[in-house]
């Protein structure tokens, strides 16, 4: 059992019995409720019905990935470009996590997300499958002053840069 979670109702419930019994928060009850959520989540957990490989070898698009990326490690870009062989691969050096991170900071990424944005406004894919960007050093896209006043990186001249490269 890797999981550690209930495999029955029986286990399920003697588990919030014993947690109670243990850690009553002061008869709040506190404890377990604040750990209904996680333990639920693992009632029959790996569920034994084995799920259907993802991907699509004719969909079209983009497959992108940060090398540096702190909550998704790289590999899982690539094991998702092996699932959608009819899409291009695009790596950046940077840290960010995700799109929403590279839409929000453009200055760490802005080379290539521009290639994703030329992508959905023209809606062809312009560079070549595997194509590593590289990103900006921190200091071309963000000043000290910009950390002190804004708390983050702001530069507004990476922004038109950006715009430039559409």
């Amino acid at each position: 059992d890797m999981a550690f979670g209930p495999y029955d109702e029986d286990r399920y419930v003697k588990f919030f019995q014993e947690l109670n019994e243990q850690y009553s928060g002061a008869g709040t009850q506190l404890p377990v409720r604040n750990s209904a959520q996680w333990y639920s989540s693992t009632y029959y957990w790996p569920n034994i019905t084995p799920l259907p490989p993802i991907g699509n070898p004719f969909l079209k698009g983009i497959v992108a990935g940060q090398l540096y990326d702190p909550a998704t490690p790289y590999i899982w870009t690539q094991k998702m470009r092996d699932q959608f062989k009819s899409t291009s691969l695009l790596t950046s050096r940077s840290v960010n996590h995700g799109l929403s991170s590279a839409r929000e900071s453009v200055s760490a990424d802005r080379r290539c997300f521009a290639n994703i944005l030329r992508y959905f406004k023209n809606g062809y894919i312009d560079f070549n499958d595997g194509k590593m960007c590289e990103s900006d050093h921190i200091g071309d896209s963000c000043t000290i002053g910009e950390i002190l006043t804004n708390g983050r990186c702001t530069s507004a001249n990476v922004t038109k840069n950006v715009l430039a490269i559409e």
